[in-house]
């Protein structure tokens, strides 16, 4: 194969040899200058006849300084691929006892003895003194001894030359990065000038945006005035903000999306509040959810404010099995629903805070209820009820009397009044008197018989009482729990016409009922009062007109608790109840002018009409 073998005469390397040995030896073509390739071919000692053209001569007649040094491949340690400048000249180990046994290395020492005895052999051959032999060896030494000086220099001054170019090109390069690093350093500074006059503004800017904030944040929350800066396209409600949104949104579905759409205000998109509602819990029990909102509208609520009264009754339902869709259950059946609202003595607001199926009111679960208010800024300082079975269960395990009316905070241990709803009450007054009838602390006997002959003469063409019909004294079956019905048949119109009409023959009976019924009514009014506007005093909020609003309770208290129905001899329950509201309401006045300095208290706040309602 052409080539494979070094062409120094002397010299045994093989390409074929070097890739089993491993060896680091390349092998070199002959150049292409005619004269450089002539030094190369008498270099080579060769008497033979050959081919210099499909020769090669390998690296080990060579120096280092002869190969370019390739230092991309030493720096990233990849595999040197040697090659000669372009003016190498072999010059190394060009006789025999010169050349390095290269090869030979890894070899027996006996096959050593026999590879030198062979290149022995053929170098003598080739070395044999024929004259002609001995004309061309004599002709290619005077050659050599000729041009190698020349070569030598001609390469020195090309070398010469080659560094002087680059020297000036280094040079011309080093004038233009002189330039082009003067003028990015004046850039540099004009640079640093404009940060620093941006940063002057952006300081004012930023100072004027902090005072603006501070100025927004006493009507925006945070999360509003992200929006309102455009700092965030979307955002997460927080439950401070729903809770608003909802307050405003109670007040007026329009007003509020016209704030929202047409106004730009930051709010909630009503399915925002759909959904929020949505993930409430209303299971049963304390309404944890309802509770944390209630919270954060206690922020915008003064102490006064804040003061409630605790509602609670039981509802009769279907019982039926219903299937809870959110919690994936099956409720029911059940027959009763207890449910407790809380209500604002000084401010009207009003929430349900309790739910339970077919379970009465425990002093465990209204104490609970009422720690959970005062822990989130609610004070509790009445509670009313119904007169029901359960309820004045209750009153007995809170020790609930005539004489005691009240039972202590389980936190602040201030004193909780107990009231009675006085709506229930008035009905429970009107079902007695139609049904039995009263007696008085005189004798005197109070019954349905004057209000019987006063419908008779309110059928004439002379009607003293319009509303009264017959409807008023029979009362059967819903009507018997209608409130209306009972107020208008112990109403102040009904006790004036009894008293000056006395329809019947009994006409101290007549009297009696009236003067019982004109007590009656003082007394709901009174405990059933709405607006300071009102003119007679007695329809006032409680307090207004202290004086004679106490003598018509005191009144009444001294009636109902003096009077027995017909066929008893105890009090009943509604008489109690009576009682014990009268009583409470006013230590509660008291007790809250004393330390709020109120002036009154609209008293139908301190009944559950709001619950039934």
């Amino acid at each position: 194969m052409p080539g494979t073998r070094c062409a120094v005469a002397v010299c045994s390397n093989s390409l074929q040899e070097t890739k089993k040995k491993n060896s680091n030896i390349s092998y070199h073509t002959f150049p292409k200058d005619q004269k450089l390739c002539h030094v190369w071919i008498n270099a080579c000692r060769r008497k033979d006849k050959w081919n210099h053209k499909t020769s090669t001569i390998c690296s080990v007649h060579f120096l280092e300084n002869d190969f370019e040094v390739d230092l991309r491949s030493q720096l990233m340690n990849i595999k040197i691929k040697r090659k000669l400048k372009q003016n190498a000249i072999p010059t190394q180990h060009l006789k025999e006892k010169y050349l390095p046994n290269v090869l030979t290395n890894t070899l027996s020492s006996r096959q050593v003895r026999a590879n030198m005895r062979e290149n022995a052999t053929i170098v003598q051959s080739l070395m044999l003194p024929t004259q002609e032999n001995k004309d061309i060896a004599k002709e290619d030494e005077d050659k050599v001894h000729e041009e190698l000086p020349t070569l030598i220099n001609e390469s020195i001054e090309h070398k010469y030359q080659q560094l002087l170019n680059d020297h000036d090109k280094l040079k011309t390069k080093y004038k233009h990065l002189s330039q082009f690093n003067r003028f990015q350093k004046n850039r540099i500074n004009t640079l640093n000038k404009k940060c620093n006059i941006l940063s002057q503004k952006f300081g004012e800017q930023a100072s004027q945006t902090h005072i603006l904030n501070e100025s927004l944040k006493i009507v925006f929350s945070q999360t509003q005035l992200q929006l309102i800066t455009k700092k965030k396209k979307k955002v997460i409600w927080s439950t401070e903000d729903i809770s608003k949104a909802f307050t405003l949104r109670y007040l007026s579905k329009r007003c509020y999306i016209y704030l929202r759409n047409k106004l730009n205000y930051p709010l909630p998109h009503v399915s925002t509040l759909v959904k929020w509602a949505s993930r409430l819990n209303f299971r049963q029990g304390i309404l944890v959810d309802v509770i944390r909102i209630m919270k954060i509208a206690a922020l915008n609520l003064n102490s006064i404010e804040l003061l409630c009264i605790i509602q609670f009754d039981e509802m009769k339902i279907l019982s039926a099995y219903e299937y809870d869709k959110k919690n994936d259950q099956v409720i029911g059946p059940h027959s009763q629903m207890q449910v407790i609202m809380v209500r604002g003595i000084f401010k009207n607001w009003k929430q349900p805070i309790y739910v339970n199926f077919d379970q009465l009111i425990t002093p465990e679960i209204l104490s609970e209820a009422i720690s959970i208010l005062y822990e989130n800024s609610y004070n509790v300082v009445a509670c009313v009820s119904d007169c029901g079975g359960g309820n004045v269960g209750l009153w007995k395990k809170l020790g609930i009397t005539i004489d005691k009316t009240y039972f202590l905070h389980p936190n602040t241990k201030e004193k909780i009044y107990f009231l009675a709803d006085a709506p229930h009450l008035l009905k429970l007054i009107r079902n007695w008197l139609l049904d039995t009838g009263f007696i008085l602390s005189d004798g005197c006997m109070i019954n349905a018989t004057p209000l019987k002959e006063l419908l008779k003469v309110t059928n004439t063409e002379i009607s003293v009482c319009h509303r009264l019909s017959q409807k008023h004294l029979e009362c059967v079956k819903a009507e018997r729990q209608n409130v209306g019905l009972a107020a208008q048949l112990l109403s102040h119109s009904v006790a004036t016409a009894l008293i000056h009409y006395k329809p019947g023959l009994n006409q101290v009976l007549s009297e009696n009922t009236g003067h019982f019924i004109e007590v009656v009514s003082n007394w709901f009014d009174i405990m059933n009062s709405y607006t300071p506007s009102e003119t007679l005093c007695t329809k006032k909020p409680y307090g207004l007109n202290l004086e004679d609003q106490n003598n018509c309770l005191d009144k009444m208290y001294k009636v109902i608790y003096s009077m027995r129905c017909a066929g008893k001899n105890t009090l009943q329950t509604f008489q109690k109840g009576i009682l014990i509201s009268i009583k409470s309401t006013q230590l509660l006045f008291e007790d809250l002018k004393d330390k709020y300095n109120i002036s009154y208290i609209v008293t139908h706040r301190l009944n559950q009409d709001s619950l039934e309602s």
